[in-house]
């Protein structure tokens, strides 16, 4: 990285829509592709360390547990999937009722799975609950700092917060459909004051109170 010059690259199967991400031991870098693998690749070298196959495009970018190491990947399959990839197995996998285009977000603290479907259905994996939006749902999910709330955009141009039971806390409505990912972050350092960026497909960045 310091001096910006190329140390290897791979080709994989097919187009890559999904970000990479890197495992919890930092050896390795796993990214989904539109042929339905997740591909797994020695990160020092690039070299295939292991594929895995869903049964459609894996657009979904995956997310590694920090606490077990397991990625979690969603694919257009309608499944959510935990994968060791240090024992090159799938641990397991979920209907969840609508392709997954989006990206899986962990809390440590409840340790649950967020993960959010084109069906419109927002899924809470450990235990389970689900929210149902007005729309697909393309935005990933995103948890504020304390982690107790769940943020995410919709197709329906509409802002979600739903508590880490499921429940709705408040919906804001925009002027267009929301694809992107919500940041939620605070407005000092020392200050309590918790907002949420958010931006939608016609231009406009909207800055919210996030509890309300």
């Amino acid at each position: 990285m310091s001096s910006g010059e190329t140390r290897w690259e791979q080709l994989l199967g097919d187009r890559i829509e999904s970000s990479a991400c890197v495992s919890k031991c930092g050896n390795f870098i796993v990214v989904g592709c539109y042929n339905g693998l997740v591909y797994v690749l020695k990160s020092n070298s690039g070299e295939k360390y292991w594929t895995f196959t869903t049964e459609d495009a894996v657009k979904s970018s995956p997310a590694v547990d920090p606490t077990t190491g397991l990625i979690y990947v969603g694919s257009h399959d309608q499944h959510a999937y935990a994968l060791d990839i240090y024992e090159k197995k799938c641990v397991w996998k979920l209907n969840c009722e609508g392709a997954l285009f989006s990206s899986p977000c962990v809390s440590l603290s409840p340790h649950h799975l967020y993960c959010a479907t084109l069906g419109g259905l927002l899924l809470a994996l450990n235990p389970v609950w689900r929210f149902a939006a007005g729309g697909p749902i393309f935005s990933s999910p995103c948890v504020s700092a304390a982690e107790q709330e769940i943020f995410f955009g919709s197709h329906d141009c509409f802002i979600y917060c739903c508590s880490k039971e499921g429940h709705l806390r408040w919906k804001f409505e925009t002027t267009a459909r929301v694809y992107a990912t919500p940041f939620a972050f605070s407005n000092h350092p020392r200050s309590d004051d918790a907002l949420l960026a958010a931006a939608s497909t016609d231009g406009k960045l909207w800055v919210l109170e996030s509890r309300s």
